[in-house]
């Protein structure tokens, strides 16, 4: 699966909204964050259970856009980290939602982690070979 969620929401839409219309990031996350969390509601049992897969999905969205606009806008770096957390989420979920439940969040988290000690190493490493001017 390659994530097409990533294609649609992150490099399209927003590409589209902040980098080529000029939107302000903050409402075409909103925008794309809204409508991504909208989509993992068929993981919901009722409408009590609703709410917190609407924030979580939509959280994931925001992180998802951070993850692309700090990767260079590159999409290949939240699609690859989208894909390697749901391949988590199937080889471990017992619950069914996006919500899982213990275990399964570690590996979420170590994954999250991972991400941003790769991002932060990358812009470092870019930091240190620019050209100092005198």
């Amino acid at each position: 699966k390659l994530c097409p969620e990533e294609i649609f929401f992150r490099a399209f839409l927003i590409g589209l909204l902040v980098r080529y219309a000029s939107w302000k990031p903050f409402y075409a996350v909103l925008l794309s964050s809204s409508f991504f969390a909208l989509g993992h509601l068929y993981q919901a049992q009722d409408f009590v259970a609703s709410l917190p897969v609407f924030l979580m999905a939509f959280g994931a969205g925001t992180g998802f856009y951070l993850f692309y606009k700090y990767a260079g806008w590159n999409i290949w770096f939240p699609l690859f980290l989208h894909a390697l957390m749901d391949s988590i989420w199937v080889m471990t979920s017992q619950q069914g939602t996006i919500m899982m439940s213990g275990a399964e969040n570690i590996f979420r988290g170590l994954t999250i982690a991972l991400a941003i000690l790769i991002l932060y190493l990358l812009h470092k490493k870019k930091k240190e070979t620019k050209p100092v001017q005198e």
